[in-house]
C-alpha cells in the first residue's frame, strides 16, 4: 500500500468496507450494557482520564460483533489497555507505529480510527500523518521516528528489526520501550487482520484510507 494511487486506495477501501460485514452483530438492546462498559473503558484509556459514557447509539459495531467471543474480546481489550495508556512508549511514537501498520496493511478501519485518535490527542499533525504513509525516508522525520517506521516495515517484511535500525532505537528508548515496539506492531497487525477479514464498517468521522 505504500505506493498506492488514489484509485487503488479507493478500490482497496471498497473491497473491505464497501461490502456488508461478514458476521452479523449481536442484538444491540440485549448487549448494550456490556458493550458500553468496554467502550467507555477503552475510550478512557486512550484519553488518559475518566470519561462519561458515550451516546449508546454511537457504540461501534466492533463491540457487538466481538462479544460473540466475549472472553477473547475481554483479553484483547486488556492487552489494548496494556499497550496504550498503561505502556511505557509515548503516545506519539505509538500512533506513528499503528498508523504505519494500518497503512501498509491497507486496513481502512484501523488507519482511519488512528488518524482521528492522533488528531484528538494532538500528537501528530495532518502533515505528519500524511508523512507516515510516505515512509521512513520522507523529509521531516527525526532519526528516531524514521527508525520507528523502518522497524514496522522490517518486521512486516522479515519478522525482524535489523541491527542498524535497532541501534537507532536503542539510542532513544529504554529497554521497556524496546520490548513494547515489536509488541505494538504485532498486536495492531492482528487487530487489522480481523477488522479487515470481518469487514467491520467505518463509523462516524472515520474515512479509512482516505483520511489523509
Amino acid at each position: 500500500m505504500t505506493k498506492s494511487t488514489p484509485d487503488q486506495l479507493l478500490a482497496r477501501q471498497h473491497e473491505i468496507v464497501g461490502n456488508p460485514p461478514r458476521i452479523e452483530e449481536l442484538p444491540r438492546e440485549q448487549y448494550l450494557d456490556e458493550a458500553m462498559a468496554q467502550w467507555t473503558m477503552l475510550r478512557s484509556n486512550y484519553a488518559g482520564r475518566p470519561l462519561e459514557p458515550g451516546n449508546p447509539d454511537e457504540v461501534p459495531t466492533i463491540f457487538f460483533t466481538m462479544l460473540r467471543r466475549a472472553n477473547t474480546w475481554e483479553k484483547l481489550s486488556d492487552l489494548t489497555m496494556a499497550l496504550t495508556g498503561q505502556a511505557e512508549i509515548d503516545i506519539r511514537s505509538r500512533e506513528i507505529i499503528i498508523l504505519r501498520v494500518g497503512w501498509i496493511l491497507g486496513a481502512p478501519y484501523e488507519f482511519g480510527e488512528h488518524v482521528t485518535k492522533s488528531r484528538e490527542a494532538a500528537c501528530l499533525t495532518d502533515e505528519e500523518i500524511k508523512r507516515v504513509t510516505l515512509g521512513a525516508d520522507a523529509l521531516g522525520w527525526s532519526a528516531y521516528e524514521s527508525a520507528l517506521i523502518r522497524a514496522v516495515d522490517e518486521l512486516k517484511e522479515d519478522a525482524m528489526i535489523t541491527d542498524k535500525t535497532w541501534a537507532v532505537l536503542e539510542e532513544h528508548c529504554t529497554s521497556e520501550v524496546l520490548i513494547e515496539i515489536p509488541m505494538v506492531v504485532g498486536f495492531f497487525t492482528m487487530i487489522a487482520y480481523f477488522q479487515n477479514a470481518l469487514r467491520l464498517p467505518l463509523r462516524g468521522v472515520n474515512q479509512g484510507l482516505q483520511a489523509i
